[in-house]
């Protein structure tokens, strides 16, 4: 997951946007994880790690 969030940060943009759930909201899968993040001036701030068997926009 660490190395996931590296990547991220690097390329904050490669993630799934989701303005469905929330406007800045972007996601990328990471295993049987889902990161989810917002982008920022300077790279990305991640917001959760979630499970990936949850419904994780229930818990938004």
């Amino acid at each position: 997951i660490h190395a996931h969030c590296e990547r991220i940060a690097d390329m904050p943009g490669m993630g799934i946007a989701r303005p469905e759930v929330r406007p800045v909201l972007r996601t990328f899968p990471a295993g049987n994880y889902l990161i989810l993040y917002r982008q920022t001036d300077d790279g990305a701030e991640i917001v959760r790690v979630i499970h990936g068997a949850r419904r994780w926009q229930d818990l938004l």
